[in-house]
């Protein structure tokens, strides 16, 4: 029996695994994640404002009863041996490995930044974010991202509209100042998008400082300094930190810069046997679910096709469909692929309700293959 190795179970490791187990009940299909629980990480972002969604679930709930979950944090490839050691020392032999370990903020990357600042990019955060915007009386705001690349991209540009909009709700917006940062020459790095954006944000005030790679943030003088010396104040700094890939994966020889891991663009494929998805594979395509989802096809396809001997012919066309919550239950819809960039997209209630399914129906959904 041909032995299907995935390190990490969230979306991607989720769809391929369960993909390839009821297609290939001749293939051993087994995932190693490192705490056993599946997060549903876009709804963190909702946390601060009080809405909460489910966050997480036993990762083993969500997989094909013929799939193995190893609780396992892995330490070492050896694609020589086609073999994963893990910190237990444990080592799990394979014929074929998809590494699906997702990202990670990285919090000691910029000087005073986790001191100075909230984000929330994971529920501990999100949560301590709350609690500070229960307290927020008015004053300067700064929101933004600090580095690329980081997961979920629009994400901040959402997180600054649905803050405005709750100032607005408790009579607070006409004290504060609002401030977004970003760390290219626009808003966002998709122009159609960043056009739109921009327009929103001038409607509602919202002042932005594009070019702003954050070097480091001062909590004592609750100030953030840019690349080029520029400082800006705060009162409140909602920042995304930096984010990088598993550790373990520095040392794996298939990593660049951030641990990301180098696939082919097309056929998700990194060396002989092994495959790359969602933020864990350096691709030029945002990380987030919405487009492991489609990555993950390609990646069964291909996963497949080598077990039985063949070669890797289907392709990822860069494919992502996406939502931007834009506040007063509207949303941006935003659709992409390698070849064809995104149409200006225009704020619509169907987008917004669109994700709120999403989100209320993703443990219901993922492990269907539905997503």
């Amino acid at each position: 029996m041909k032995r299907l190795l995935i390190l990490g179970g969230g979306t991607a490791g989720t769809r391929v695994a369960n993909a390839v187990a009821k297609r290939r009940p001749d293939v051993s299909v087994t995932v190693a994640d490192s705490h056993g629980d599946h997060l549903y990480q876009p709804a963190n972002l909702y946390i601060p404002f009080g809405i909460d969604f489910e966050t997480r679930r036993d990762a083993r709930a969500l997989l094909r009863e013929s799939v193995v979950l190893r609780v396992e944090r892995a330490s070492r490839i050896d694609a020589a041996a086609r073999t994963v050691h893990f910190e237990s020392g444990v080592k799990v032999e394979y014929d074929a490995l998809v590494i699906a370990t997702g990202s990670r903020t990285d919090h000691d990357a910029i000087p005073g930044l986790s001191e100075a600042g909230h984000h929330f990019h994971c529920e501990k955060s999100a949560r301590a974010l709350k609690d500070a915007l229960a307290l927020f009386e008015g004053g300067k705001v700064i929101v933004g991202a600090s580095r690329l690349p980081y997961k979920c991209p629009p994400s901040p540009i959402e997180f600054t509209l649905l803050l405005d909009e709750r100032l607005r709700e408790q009579g607070v917006r006409t004290r504060t100042e609002i401030h977004y940062v970003y760390p290219l020459p626009r808003v966002m790095s998709l122009a159609p998008v960043a056009d739109a954006v921009d327009g929103i944000f001038k409607d509602r005030g919202i002042k932005t400082a594009t070019s702003f790679e954050t070097e480091s943030a001062d909590p004592e003088k609750r100030t953030i300094r840019a690349a080029d010396g520029r400082v800006l104040p705060f009162d409140l700094l909602v920042m995304v930190p930096p984010h990088c890939g598993a550790p373990f994966l520095a040392e794996s020889g298939f990593a660049g810069p951030g641990n990301w891991v180098k696939a082919d663009k097309e056929t998700m494929r990194v060396a002989d046997g092994i495959y790359a998805l969602g933020d864990a594979a350096d691709l030029p395509v945002p990380k987030s679910g919405a487009a492991a989802h489609y990555q993950s096809d390609v990646v069964v396809e291909n996963v497949l096709a080598e077990i039985d001997g063949g070669a890797p012919a289907a392709k990822y066309d860069g494919r992502v469909q996406c939502f931007c919550e834009t506040g007063k239950n509207q949303a941006l819809k935003i659709e992409f692929t390698y070849a064809t960039p995104p149409e200006r997209p225009k704020t619509s209630y169907l987008a917004h309700h669109q994700k709120a399914i999403l989100n209320r129906l993703y443990f219901s959904l993922i492990p269907h293959g539905w997503l």
